[in-house]
């Protein structure tokens, strides 16, 4: 597995930022996904993050997923420009 240095965590994005899901570096992580229809190639945006920032919530494919820290530490994404 071959992250590019362009890449950052979901868990880092900044709120209200828009980018590409690249990568998910975990099968369990991955699954999950899947499982919810997202994929990587798909764009996201930070919708916002609970106090103390756990959890995250994104907006994907037309709807909102919560996704814990430490799971969205194993999404890369490539942030979007706006």
């Amino acid at each position: 597995m071959k992250i590019a240095s362009s890449n950052i965590q979901l868990s880092d994005l900044p709120k209200g930022s828009s980018a590409r899901i690249m990568e998910v570096d975990t099968s369990e992580v991955q699954m999950a996904l899947v499982r919810l229809g997202i994929t990587p190639g798909d764009t996201c945006v930070l919708a916002s993050k609970a106090p103390f920032g756990d959890p995250l919530a994104i907006a994907v494919n037309g709807t909102k997923i919560a996704i814990r820290k430490r799971d969205a530490a194993h999404v890369w994404v490539s942030v979007l420009k706006n």
